[in-house]
Order: structure tokens, then C-alpha cells, then sequence
């Protein structure tokens, strides 16, 4: 650099002398990327304090969105080939009868490989249970006729419908199944002459001809073949049957009940038999029956109920538990009066320990997992008539559990990766064989696949704040972008 001087200040000659440069540190404002504009040279608008509000929250909800993604749990579901190993797996049980002694409840398992074995080791134990000092009901016989429902297959229901008008059809005639097959059997006992009886002759059972026709044929099209049949049974022809009925004159009209060949009811016998007549026996009959039918409802019969649990082993095919009813050594059962009806405590696969870490760890396992962990428990499945049996069909299928916690907000009590088997279960009430024991049944097919939930908790730090910064840059940008034709409009 140079400097000048003046003549007074040089001596009178003008001379330039020559300084050295200074060397000035620089300072910090030196290197500011974000120099301001002095306030006197800027200028606000209406527009620009529009975009900035907006701007303002719009960066706070999406820093809100961030922090809650930040914080949530997030779950990873993959299926893999079932790689557990083993060749059996426990099956762990809790079960209440309501009616059925311990002494009469047997356990067992069939598998696809043919196996059906019964378990009675010490992994099993039976608990009677009282019905609150309570003894069990005997039924009558109106409630076993309403509880005890007739279940008849299409070739049963063919041959008992046969004509009992002679006997040379070929079709083997059986009084007991005729009457058993149907709820109500309405007979007309008359004698008519075949080639077998050319000279019998009964001139009341012509007259009532001509209204059993149209009687027998209107009942038979308004009912199902199961629940009410009109037949007419030619005693010239079958002979024997009419005399174990103790038929001894002709015309005779009965209406039997399925319940045994004894129970009857005579047509008045100080009326004549017309269709009005007919009709209004029937009816009256049929009305009795329903109002004993909503009054009747299955109870208690045993003095006894039975509590039984415990763990059997199954292979891992399907197969099926059981719980039958049997027979002992001093007594048999009627099937008909056999109430299997139940309520399941517990139900799991698996060993005891994977159920018992799934309830301690509940609070941070995902409750899907726990709900089908034991899915039939504390359910009731009762019957509402005779013959009847709760089925339940399962599938089960392996479940890994593992939690990864990361992040500011990371679980302080972290579960142990968790092992266990969940099921899906179906359940019906099934119709049971009337000459075969009812059991609770418990269908179950094991899938050979595994299902592994990871679960995700939390989200880096780092991540979050790198999130924040790009929600303000990008806010900051956008809004400069809006403001200049904001700007140029105002």
C-alpha cells in the first residue's frame, strides 16, 4: 500500500513512502454461510408471514409423525419349514364334565399311523366334582322322548316306511323299527282280504276307508318321514304283529311314540273315525309333546361330575383326543342319558414351560400371539339333546417369538426369545349313533411349517434427529420457493 503526504508534512517535498501490509487474522463471521440481510433492506409481507405459519406446522407434525414412528413397535412375519424337531408333542389339558362320573370317563389318542392307545399314567389325574350337594335327576319319559331325538339314515327310513298292506312284497317288515324310526307312528289296524285270506271280511274297516285315505295321505305329505308316518297294517296279513299289540278287534287306531312299542295312545273309542276326527287326535297329541318340549331341557343325572387333567404325548400327525364315555365292569351305560357336555380350563400344545413364559411375558408379547396360544379356554360346550357330542377341530401350527428393542425408548424387561404352538379351533355339536358311546372329540392336524414374529422396538436416535433436520431444510426451501410468487403477486 502507499501513502501520500503534503508538502508541509514532508519538509516541504513530496514524497510517497511505502508501508508493509498488516496480516489480520480472520474471525468467525469471516466464514458465515448464512449472512443476513440488515433489517432496513428487507421488507415483510402478508404473504411470507402466510407461508411462514404454515411452514411452522407443518414441520411440527411431521416431527411429531417422526417421533411417534420412533417410539412405535413394529412387527416382521415370516414361514419357514417347521424346524422344532421331535417326534411327539405334549398336548396339555384341563377339562370339566358336568354329568359324567370319573369312573366312567376314559382318555384316549388315534393318530393317522393307526396308533389308539389309552392314557392312564400318572400325567393324568381325575377330580370328582359335586353339583353343590346336589344329587342328579332321574329323567322321565316325556323328557327322554323330547331330549332323546331320532337320527334315521335314507336306506333305515326306506325300510321301516315299507306297506304293511301284505306281505308278499318281498320287503322285510319290523314293527319295532316302523314305530323307532319316527317320532309319532299313527296306525290303522284292519283286516282286508288277500290271497292268503280270501273269505275275511270287516264292513267298519271299508266304511273308514274312504277318510283314512285322505287322512294318511295329507299327514304323510305335511310331515318329514322322521317325525310323523300314517301307515295302515292289514292284520289278516301279518298276523303276528297284530297279536303281540294284543289286536283283538278291527277297527283300531293307535298313535305310538318312538320310545318303545308299548307307548301308545288309543283313538277315543266313544268316537267315530272320520277325517275331522283324525285330524284333531293328532293335532291334540302333537300340541302335548310341544309344550313338554319347551319346558324340557337337559340336567344333571349323575350325582357326580369329573375334572380331569393333565399331558399326554401325541406324534406329530393328525390324530385325535378323546374323551368317552365307557362302560365299567359292575354297571353299564345308557347312551341315550350320557351328557358329555364340558367346559375346556386349558388346552396348549407344546411343553408346559412355553405356556407359562407366554403368560408372564403377556404385557410385551403381542396379544394375537397369546389369544391362540390357548384358544379354547374358558369356553362351554353343552348338548341340548341325547345322542349328541361337542366335536372341536384344531390346527395347530409352531410360533417363535423374539423382541429386538432399540432406540431411547428400548424395553427394560425384554423377553427371552419364546417358543410355543397356536391353534385355530372349530367347534360343533355332532349327532352321535344311538348304540354308540358320545365322546368329546379333539381333531387336531399339525402344520409343518413355523410362523416367526420378530418384533421391533423402538428407532435410532440418529435416525430420528437426521429425519428432523431434512423436515426443516425441506420446509425452509419449499417456503423461500412459495414466497417468491407470493411476493411478486402482493
Amino acid at each position: 500500500s502507499y501513502s501520500f503526504c503534503t508538502l508541509l508534512q514532508c519538509g516541504g517535498t513530496a514524497t510517497m513512502i511505502r508501508r508493509k501490509p498488516s496480516r489480520r487474522v480472520p474471525k468467525l463471521k469471516d466464514i458465515d454461510a448464512f449472512r443476513s440481510v440488515p433489517v432496513e433492506l428487507s421488507q415483510p409481507t402478508a404473504g411470507g408471514g402466510l407461508v411462514t405459519v404454515v411452514g411452522f406446522l407443518v414441520a411440527v407434525s411431521l416431527m411429531y409423525f417422526e417421533f411417534e414412528t420412533m417410539v412405535s413397535v413394529s412387527e416382521h412375519t415370516e414361514v419357514l419349514m417347521d424346524q422344532s424337531g421331535g417326534e411327539f408333542l405334549h398336548v396339555n389339558f384341563d377339562i370339566e364334565f358336568f354329568d359324567l362320573e370319573c369312573k366312567y370317563l376314559q382318555i384316549g389318542v388315534r393318530d393317522s399311523f393307526g396308533s389308539d392307545r389309552l392314557e392312564m399314567g400318572q400325567s393324568i389325574k381325575k377330580t370328582s366334582i359335586d353339583h353343590e350337594g346336589r344329587r342328579g335327576l332321574a329323567y322321565t319319559q316325556e323328557e327322554e322322548f323330547v331330549l332323546d331325538k331320532v337320527h334315521v339314515t335314507g336306506d333305515e327310513l326306506l325300510a321301516a316306511n315299507a306297506d304293511w298292506v301284505s306281505s308278499s312284497d318281498a320287503v322285510t317288515h319290523d314293527f319295532k323299527k316302523l314305530v323307532e324310526s319316527h317320532d309319532y307312528t299313527v296306525i290303522l289296524f284292519y283286516v282286508r282280504a288277500t290271497r292268503q285270506t280270501p273269505n275275511v271280511q270287516c264292513i267298519a274297516c271299508k266304511t273308514i276307508r274312504p277318510d283314512w285315505d285322505v287322512f294318511e295321505e295329507t299327514f304323510n305329505e305335511r310331515f318329514s318321514s322322521s317325525s310323523l308316518r300314517v301307515v295302515r297294517l292289514n292284520c289278516a296279513d301279518f298276523v303276528r304283529q297284530c297279536t303281540e299289540q294284543g289286536i283283538r278287534t278291527f277297527p283300531v287306531i293307535r298313535m305310538y311314540n318312538r320310545m318303545s312299542i308299548k307307548n301308545y295312545v288309543p283313538f277315543p273309542t266313544n268316537e267315530a273315525p272320520n277325517l275331522n276326527t283324525l285330524t284333531r287326535f293328532v293335532e291334540l297329541e302333537l300340541e302335548k309333546d310341544t309344550q313338554n318340549e319347551k319346558a324340557t331341557q337337559v340336567h344333571q343325572y349323575f350325582p357326580e361330575g369329573c375334572r380331569v387333567e393333565g399331558v399326554v404325548s401325541v406324534a406329530r400327525v393328525p390324530g385325535t383326543l378323546h374323551f368317552e364315555a365307557v362302560h365299567t365292569s359292575e354297571q353299564n351305560l345308557n347312551f341315550a342319558l350320557t351328557n358329555i357336555s364340558h367346559t375346556v380350563h386349558h388346552l396348549s400344545f407344546g411343553e408346559q414351560g412355553e405356556w407359562l413364559a407366554a403368560q408372564k411375558y403377556k404385557d410385551s408379547v403381542p396379544q394375537s400371539m397369546i389369544k391362540y396360544v390357548a384358544t379354547l379356554d374358558g369356553q362351554t360346550f353343552a348338548t341340548q339333546n341325547f345322542h349328541e357330542a361337542p366335536h372341536h377341530y384344531l390346527k395347530v401350527v409352531s410360533t417363535r417369538y423374539q423382541s429386538i428393542s432399540s432406540g431411547i425408548y428400548a424395553v427394560r424387561n425384554q423377553p427371552p426369545p419364546i417358543f410355543s404352538h397356536q391353534y385355530s379351533a372349530q367347534s360343533r355339536i355332532a349327532d352321535v349313533s344311538r348304540h354308540v358311546a358320545p365322546s368329546a372329540r379333539f381333531f387336531f392336524d399339525i402344520a409343518p411349517v413355523e410362523v416367526r414374529v420378530t418384533q421391533e422396538q423402538g428407532r435410532p436416535w440418529y435416525d430420528f434427529l437426521t429425519s428432523v433436520m431434512a423436515i426443516v431444510g425441506g420446509v425452509v426451501s419449499v417456503g423461500a420457493l412459495l414466497n417468491k410468487p407470493l411476493r411478486l403477486l402482493g
